[in-house]
């Protein structure tokens, strides 16, 4: 399951680490990823908050061919990948249905174990083939 999941990230993190801020989302829903510290101390846990909302007035279904639609890494400035989590997934197709006003959350944690500095969290949300947003986010590791 471990392997599947990396494999799972790679594919769903395609974009290098640009610093650029967020892709654009997909229409009807709006999406947003954020951090719930933009510090953390070494050998700690930074929590990455990834949601997608309805603010329209139809419903949004989206159907993904697994439950593995959230992820994130941890780069440092070189670009190189210092932390990822496991992340356990079900092979089966999930579909989503978000009625108007409607949020979904997905929170991933981190195992921070990077010397102190400046480093990029890259958060994805991927659900289906539709809806995709990527955003980075600046952590300092203390």
């Amino acid at each position: 399951m471990r392997s599947a999941a990396l494999v799972a990230a790679s594919i769903l993190l395609l974009a290098a680490c640009s610093g650029d801020g967020a892709t654009a989302p997909t229409p009807g829903l709006v999406m947003a990823a954020r951090l719930r510290s933009a510090a953390v101390d070494s050998g700690g846990t930074v929590v990455v908050s990834l949601t997608a909302s309805n603010p329209g007035s139809r419903s949004v279904r989206v159907t993904a061919p697994s439950s593995c639609v959230a992820t994130a890494r941890i780069v440092d400035s070189r670009g190189a990948t210092v932390a990822t989590p496991t992340i356990l997934c079900l092979p089966a197709v999930t579909t989503y249905h978000f009625a108007p006003g409607d949020t979904s959350q997905w929170d991933i944690g981190l195992d921070v174990r990077s010397p102190p500095g400046s480093y990029v969290v890259v958060a994805s949300l991927v659900i289906g083939t539709a809806v995709k947003y990527q955003d980075t986010l600046a952590l300092a590791v203390q």
